[in-house]
């Protein structure tokens, strides 16, 4: 009696502890199947977001030469200059009047983007802060001779061409005598976008795309529309920046001479 009170006992527990492995592997097997779900949906994720990423790439470096380009500089929610540019047109560079800057600045300020970006392919709204980290010191083509500090002061002055002219009684090799003529002749628009134009070639040129994508990082630069390229710049970790980020960008914007017919708007 004891012997069969005992085997009825054993197989209790045994069926017990069966039960419980089988439980477990059950819960197992599902928790398996969810996180292979997940593991599978991410790379799918990845996978889709890369092509995206490449592809537009491929648009940015196939358009951005031969479109038409809206550049902003911008300081405390204020349009201080803006030129719009294009190498396929007979005037690559136009820069843009005090009544269409307003207008550009109440879009901006009233978030009209889309109506902002009309009829451009991209906008790059450039903020002052961005070239405190450029390297650039002198603006020394085309017989002009300014620092950095004088193109700054000339860029936020509510008088462009006063304090131009300061500067060239000052110091008369900081501009040649004809060239000088030729911007005294502009006015306050005319003057800061011919200077913002020679300080965009700086951003744009292969040799400082580093500084270039941190700024875009820092949200000191934004492209508008912000496609998936330009979203991907900005969340790419530091030290990628550096890198392969910085490799595959300046591949992009090498042997794209958007910046290359400056020197003929004056």
């Amino acid at each position: 009696m004891i012997e069969i009170i005992l085997f009825v006992l054993a197989v209790l527990v045994l069926y017990f502890i069966l039960h419980k492995i089988t439980k477990s592997l059950i819960i197992f097997k599902l928790a398996f199947r969810v996180v292979s779900v997940i593991i599978v949906l991410f790379i799918a994720v990845i996978i889709v977001t890369g092509i995206l990423i490449l592809s537009d790439a491929n648009d940015f470096r196939t358009r951005f030469p031969g479109s038409t380009n809206l550049f902003l500089l911008e300081e405390n929610n204020t349009m201080l200059s803006a030129i719009s540019m294009n190498n396929t047109d007979s005037k690559p560079i136009d820069i843009l009047d005090k009544q269409k800057l307003k207008s550009i600045e109440d879009d901006y300020n009233h978030n009209r983007m889309s109506s902002l970006s009309q009829g451009y392919y991209k906008v790059f709204l450039i903020k002052i802060e961005a070239f405190d980290d450029l390297s650039f010191t002198t603006i020394t083509d085309k017989n002009i001779n300014l620092d950095k500090a004088q193109v700054m002061l000339i860029l936020q002055s509510s008088n462009a061409r006063n304090d131009l002219l300061n500067i060239i009684n000052k110091d008369n090799s900081a501009i040649e005598q004809s060239e000088a003529d030729k911007m005294l002749k502009m006015d306050d628009e005319q003057i800061k976008g011919y200077l913002f134009s020679y300080a965009l070639t700086y951003f744009f040129d292969p040799k400082n795309t580093d500084s270039f994508l941190i700024e875009l990082k820092n949200q000191r630069i934004t492209v508008i529309p912000e496609t998936p390229m330009f979203k991907a710049i900005r969340i790419v970790p530091n030290f990628l920046i550096s890198n392969y980020v910085k490799n595959k960008a300046t591949n992009i914007t090498q042997n794209m001479p958007l910046f290359s017919n400056i020197t003929s708007i004056v």
